[in-house]
């Protein structure tokens, strides 16, 4: 079933009109065969330690018809782990645009919002990435809205009731360290209060962040034309 399906899915990635040779715009042949390759080791793999390491052969690449295959394989791939390898290749590729940190966002999003292992492994690929904006705008709208902080509850009677709220404790600390590490923040888990400080937070800092993804998308629009205007015969 999984050879079955996923080759489908590859062919169909590979060979649309959207990421065909005829129309893959700066696509190289070295991408092009790389991604091939990839589909060859992929749907070869008999466990998923082959599918994992088949993702290596993509590390470095950034084309969008690779990205587009990345992410559609991270989306749909049966195990946990080849996912999130995905997501690790897809966080690190020299993309030049915010396309790869909308796929992890979505990715991020399309979790379940009590998988938080899977959510806080997803999260901490992020970190890798250059382009920030929609990342933390996935993780506040999670962290403020899904997770809490509460207070723990005195002791009565030698009977402790804390079991489940330092669960949720532990959570929205994991996620904060997270959070921090890829925004910049420096927030805390203190207080009740404390997931409400990340979307005030937000709200303060996210025209920032804003600015900080636009002047990284005019940078690399400069150095392409730059590139381009090199290339064209005098």
């Amino acid at each position: 079933m999984f050879k079955i399906s996923h080759a489908i899915i590859l062919a169909g990635l590979l060979l649309s009109p959207f990421v065909s040779a005829a129309t893959a715009g700066a696509l190289s042949p070295d991408e092009k065969q790389k991604q091939e390759e990839f589909h060859k080791a992929y749907i070869s793999g008999k466990e998923k330690g082959d599918r994992v390491k088949a993702f290596h052969i993509l590390d470095g690449l950034a084309h969008k018809t690779t990205i587009a295959m990345i992410y559609s394989l991270a989306m749909s791939d049966p195990d946990k782990d080849v996912r999130l390898e995905a997501c690790q290749v897809l966080s690190k590729a020299p993309v030049r645009d915010q396309t790869a940190s909308q796929d992890l966002a979505n990715i991020f999003n399309a979790l379940k919002p009590n998988d938080f292992d899977n959510r806080f492994a997803v999260a901490q690929t992020m970190t890798n990435s250059a382009f920030k904006y929609y990342l933390v705008l996935a993780l506040v709208d999670f962290g403020s809205k899904k997770l809490q902080y509460p207070d723990l509850q005195v002791v009565i009677g030698g009977v402790d009731r804390n079991g489940p709220i330092r669960t949720e404790r532990t959570n929205f600390e994991k996620f904060i360290l997270i959070f921090n590490g890829l925004s910049g923040a420096n927030l805390t888990a203190s207080s009740r209060l404390s997931p409400t400080e990340v979307k005030k937070w937000w709200d303060q800092n996210s025209a920032k962040i804003s600015q900080a993804d636009q002047e990284l998308l005019n940078k690399y629009k400069a150095e392409d034309k730059a590139a381009e205007g090199k290339d064209k015969p005098n």
